[in-house]
């Protein structure tokens, strides 16, 4: 397990760094998971070896630190695992959202621009409302305005 000191949260974001030199895949679980917990085997899976993964325990989650000043919204958690990509220094990735992780995926995606190479969504929560929502925000574009092409 590796850790990563976000100066956003103040503090320790920790996560599994399996090892592929094909296109690292980011996994960000939803509420009640952990990705050193949950995401193992889907990570194992055979044709998923050829990439890098990456299973992150959002602040608050898993093995992750829990501050009691950190925010743990959408904004917050994608804005710490920004980030974390910058530090990686990836220039690409693939982003898998799963429930609640689906929104801070979606936000984290608008967040890496040009970087993004894929993005899957599973039982994602995509709730329109608050219209001020992060989730909200990124699903409302047509996908021209997501890539950066509207």
């Amino acid at each position: 397990m590796r850790e990563f000191w976000s100066a956003s949260a103040n503090a320790f974001l920790r996560f599994v760094d399996l090892p592929g030199d094909d296109v690292p895949i980011l996994f960000v679980h939803g509420h009640g998971c952990a990705g050193s917990f949950d995401y193992p085997e889907v990570a194992a899976q055979p044709g998923l070896a050829q990439h890098r993964r990456i299973l992150v325990d959002l602040i608050g989650a898993g093995y992750s630190d829990r501050p009691a000043e950190f925010g743990y919204t959408v904004d917050d958690h994608a804005g710490v695992l920004q980030e974390l990509v910058e530090w990686l220094d990836l220039d690409a990735l693939i982003i898998f959202g799963h429930s609640a992780g689906g929104a801070i995926a979606l936000e984290l995606a608008r967040r890496v621009g040009r970087r993004l190479r894929g993005l899957v969504l599973s039982e994602a929560n995509l709730d329109p409302s608050p219209p001020d929502a992060g989730s909200y925000r990124v699903a409302s574009q047509s996908e021209e305005q997501f890539v950066g092409r509207g």
